[in-house]
C-alpha cells in the first residue's frame, strides 16, 4: 500500500461484514507509538505511514489503522491502542470513514475517540518514526529477535491488521534470513556491539494500487 490514503472502498474491503473492534486496554509492546518500543522494528514504508494521520483531517489517511497483532479479517482485529491513544480521535479521517463504511460500530468510534493509554505515547506519528527508523540500518540484538518472534507467531508477513494472503518471495527472505540470526548472533556478537541486517524490519505490505 501507499504512504497516501486508500479510497473508502479500500478501507472497508475483506472485512466480510465484521466491525474492528475497539482499541486494547494497552498499546501492545512491539506498538511503534509506545516511547519505550525498540527502534528498527518496522520497515521503513511503514514508519512513514505514520506522518500521515498527523496532517489536517482534510488531508490524513482515510484507511483505519490497526493492531498488527490480528490479519484483517480475523475476528479478533481491532483498532490500534498506541494509534487511538496517539491521536485526538475525534479529528481522525480514518474514523469518520470506518463509521461511515461500517468498519467501525457507533461504540467502537466512541471508544477511539475517548481512549487513553496506561503507557507512555510519542505525542505524534512524527515523533513515533523518526524513533522506529533511527535504528533501522543497525537494528539492536532485541529488535531482530523481537521480529524474528513475531514472524514465527504469524502465518505471512501482515503489516497493521492487513493480512497478505500470497506472500511473495521479496516479502518472506527478509524475515526468513532474520530469523536463522538471533541464535548465531547471541553467540558471535561482542557485547555492545548491533547486529546488521540487509533488509531491516518487517517487511511491508504489498503496494495498495488503489491508492493515490
Amino acid at each position: 500500500m501507499s504512504d497516501s490514503a486508500a479510497s473508502p472502498a479500500r478501507a472497508s474491503a475483506g472485512a466480510e461484514g465484521r466491525p474492528a473492534g475497539p482499541p486494547a486496554e494497552r498499546p501492545c509492546g512491539t506498538c511503534p507509538y509506545r516511547k519505550d518500543v525498540l527502534s528498527g522494528l518496522w520497515a521503513r514504508e511503514e514508519y512513514d505511514k505514520l506522518r500521515g494521520y498527523d496532517r489536517p483531517t482534510f488531508a490524513q489517511p482515510v484507511t483505519l489503522w490497526l493492531c498488527h497483532q490480528h490479519d484483517r479479517d480475523s475476528p479478533r482485529r481491532r483498532v490500534c491502542a498506541g494509534w487511538a491513544g496517539c491521536h485526538d480521535g475525534t479529528t481522525l479521517l480514518a474514523v469518520r470513514v470506518a463509521l461511515a463504511t461500517g468498519l467501525l460500530c457507533p461504540a467502537n468510534a466512541r471508544a477511539v475517540e475517548s481512549y487513553t493509554s496506561p503507557v507512555p505515547l510519542f505525542a505524534s506519528g512524527s515523533q513515533a518514526a523518526d524513533h522506529g527508523l533511527a535504528d533501522l540500518d543497525t537494528p539492536s540484538l532485541e529488535a531482530v529477535q523481537a521480529i524474528a518472534a513475531f514472524d514465527r507467531r504469524r502465518p505471512a508477513p501482515t503489516v497493521r491488521g492487513e493480512a497478505t494472503t500470497t506472500p511473495t518471495p521479496e516479502m518472506v527472505q527478509p524475515i526468513a534470513n532474520l530469523n536463522r540470526q538471533p541464535a548465531a548472533l547471541a553467540q558471535s556478537e561482542p557485547a555492545g556491539d548491533t547486529p546488521r541486517a540487509d533488509k531491516p524490519g518487517i517487511p511491508p505490505s504489498k503496494p495498495d494500487p488503489a491508492g493515490s
